[in-house]
């Protein structure tokens, strides 16, 4: 899943468990290739960023001497001129090396150190049920049950992965089975995404130009045929699922139906694969809650500053003689007060900024420039 974001073949991914790191994938737009830095056992870090291969990763993965990898580059579908996405790819807790590991993992879903982290839990449609799921799913139920408000709800997201493999009548079944599923751990109303990561990533490396593997270009043919005849397998058009709002959708369609028109039909394949849908909602998420937490944080250093017994001591100081300058600055120290302590004007600042509403026409031109 995270390759088919980042948009190339680099963490190792197998139908079994395979992550025996912990991962951490930083966006920075600029970025023309990934690099990476090892966190070693003994507390050491690798003395410079080193540009990284799916090899040298595989290598990493299998180091016992390594704790934990940091990856610097460019997370195609998402955007970092808000904030910097950081993707945490952990071992499930059946496959953690260490009780380190487990302790990240829990402290993610707990939301530990209260920076409300986005979980993407990830299904197999073709194997649901597993042990592994059984005893995180029962995490999150607790993590959910504590704090029970929508931002707890919209920062767990069930991605459902390999719907591709599934026939027409149970793609329709699949939310209806998943929910039913979560709703034996407790878990209701649930956002669930239906993706093929394979079907994106093989249609974002052909975009950014990147060779496949042999068992993808195996694959490309039939991926590509399923983009160019829309009545008869319009229903593996994994996108139509997401669970999105219209106006959303409006802006994916219009991607689509611009891809389709022009013959782009590697880009329409991939919005179809159900990735882009996903990346949107982690968009959304970011810019909801990161920027009003931002601001809330910068509220809090202006706080301790003010506070500050030694600038108090300079100010007093320095205004002793000028009383109009002492009574603006208090004036100022009042007013700042005031919405620090006012939890309405901190959430009228949030409203207004989830109200804020783009032109339709430049979120198409961004969402185009990125793919292209």
């Amino acid at each position: 899943l995270i390759n088919a974001m980042i948009g190339e073949s680099l963490l190792p991914a197998k139908n079994e468990a395979t992550t025996a790191k912990i991962y951490r994938i930083k966006d920075v737009d600029h970025k023309s290739s990934f690099e990476m830095i090892c966190h070693f056992n003994n507390g050491q870090d690798s003395t410079q960023p080193i540009t990284c291969s799916m090899e040298s990763l595989q290598d990493c993965n299998e180091d016992k001497n390594i704790r934990t990898i940091d990856l610097i580059g460019n997370i195609r579908g998402v955007s970092s001129e808000i904030s910097n996405l950081v993707l945490i790819d952990t071992p499930g807790p059946n496959n953690a090396q260490n009780d380190t590991h487990r302790e990240v993992l829990y402290n993610l879903i707990n939301n530990e150190k209260n920076n409300h982290p986005m979980i993407l839990f990830v299904l197999n449609a073709t194997n649901m049920g597993l042990d592994s799921d059984a005893l995180m799913l029962s995490k999150i139920s607790e993590a959910i049950g504590r704090k029970n408000n929508e931002q707890t709800r919209e920062r767990f997201i069930f991605v459902v992965n390999k719907v591709d493999e599934q026939e027409e009548d149970e793609i329709n079944n699949t939310i209806k089975k998943v929910k039913e599923y979560l709703r034996t751990f407790h878990i209701n109303d649930p956002i669930i995404f239906l993706v093929s990561a394979e079907r994106g990533l093989i249609m974002r490396k052909l975009l950014n130009g990147l060779g496949l593997t042999k068992k993808e270009k195996q694959k490309e043919n039939s991926i590509i045929f399923l983009a160019q005849e829309p009545e008869e397998y319009e229903y593996s058009y994994l996108e139509q699922y997401a669970p999105l709002h219209d106006h959303d959708k409006e802006i994916m369609n219009m991607t689509i139906q611009n891809a389709k028109e022009n013959g782009n039909w590697q880009l329409k394949a991939l919005y179809h694969s159900g990735i882009p849908g996903l990346e949107k909602m982690i968009d959304d998420y970011v810019t909801k809650y990161a920027v009003p937490m931002k601001l809330q944080e910068a509220f809090q250093s202006i706080e301790k500053i003010i506070n500050s017994e030694e600038l108090q001591n300079n100010f007093l100081k320095e205004l002793q003689s000028n009383k109009i300058e002492r009574d603006k600055v208090n004036q100022a120290i009042q007013s700042v007060t005031t919405i620090l302590t006012n939890k309405e004007s901190i959430e009228e600042i949030k409203k207004k900024i989830e109200e804020l509403k783009i032109d339709p026409k430049l979120i198409k031109q961004k969402r185009l420039a990125v793919e292209e």
